[in-house]
């Protein structure tokens, strides 16, 4: 009886085991078909992620090529025309310095006569005399006793083309490539220098506007002579001084040329010679030719 008890344990659980074991298995089966998707679609993901990733990288080569290449034809270069960057020459040295305007023209080789072909002079009666003096008369001379800064806007004192023309609208109907201009010595009666050096720099902005290519010399003021200085009633050396410095600022600030022409003619202590001018301030013709001399060495070639 105690073995057949056992038989019939044992085959009762035989029998709850094949009852068991058909959904176990069914759940077994889904899980691993899961687990099955799951790593295909991750596969395939992952191969159409790297197949964007491949055409995105090419689009933007391609983008960057044409850009590149739409560049280069624009500025009329092609690329695979140009030499390696390494061959490029260095034409640094080529360029030229600056002009440093703060700064006199500097001594140089003398000019000919017919440099001054194509200058006008701008003055009053000391530029007058100098032109007669010096035997400029290839020059064109625009000058008048007692010209100022202001009266050359005003004053019609130029015989041009059968009419009276003030300096400036003469100047507008000239032909012209360089200017040379003296003034001051007359406006140093004036109470205010700022006016002096306003009206003086209306003159250059004038000029560069009837000529934008002209080459402007500014010559400083001459000086007087002591006995002129000391004695005048407002011309005196150390307001020719002031004047002579606004206008080397004046120069600078407007990048036109400054001759410091008061070297050629003056004495050690900065005053005019008494054997330079008879009533010292207008130049005798040797002094006059000094004049000449010193702009024949101090030119420019832009």
């Amino acid at each position: 009886m105690q073995y057949d008890d056992y038989d019939d344990v044992q085959a009762n659980k035989r029998q709850q085991r094949k009852e068991t074991w058909p959904p176990f298995r069914v759940l077994c089966s889904i899980a691993v078909a899961v687990v099955a998707a799951v790593i295909i679609f991750a596969a395939a993901y992952c191969i159409l992620q790297s197949f964007h990733d491949a055409k995105s990288s090419d689009a933007l080569q391609n983008e960057s090529h044409f850009v590149t290449e739409a560049n280069m034809m624009s500025t009329g270069v092609i690329e695979e025309n140009l030499p390696p960057k390494e061959s490029l020459p260095d034409t640094t040295a080529d360029v030229p310095t600056e002009y440093d305007y703060s700064k006199p023209v500097p001594l140089g080789e003398a000019v000919s006569d017919d440099f001054f072909d194509d200058a006008v002079f701008i003055g009053d009666s000391r530029t007058e005399g100098f032109i007669l003096n010096a035997g400029l008369s290839n020059t064109v001379s625009y000058t008048y006793k007692g010209l100022t800064v202001d009266t050359v806007f005003t004053k019609p004192v130029i015989h041009k083309n059968g009419a009276l023309l003030s300096v400036m609208d003469a100047l507008k109907v000239t032909d012209f490539a360089k200017v040379y201009i003296m003034l001051g010595v007359n406006e140093t009666g004036w109470p205010y220098s700022s006016v002096f050096i306003e009206k003086y720099g209306q003159i250059i902005d004038t000029i560069k506007e009837i000529n934008p290519k002209a080459i402007i010399y500014v010559q400083e003021i001459f000086p007087v002579s002591r006995e002129v200085s000391a004695t005048h009633s407002y011309v005196k050396n150390d307001k020719i001084c002031e004047f002579n410095y606004l206008l080397s600022e004046m120069a600078k600030e407007k990048q036109v040329y400054y001759i410091d022409v008061g070297t050629a003619v003056s004495a050690e202590d900065g005053s005019l010679p008494a054997e330079a001018a008879v009533d010292g301030i207008h130049l005798k013709r040797e002094y006059c030719l000094k004049w000449l001399d010193y702009l024949k060495t101090h030119t420019v070639v832009p």
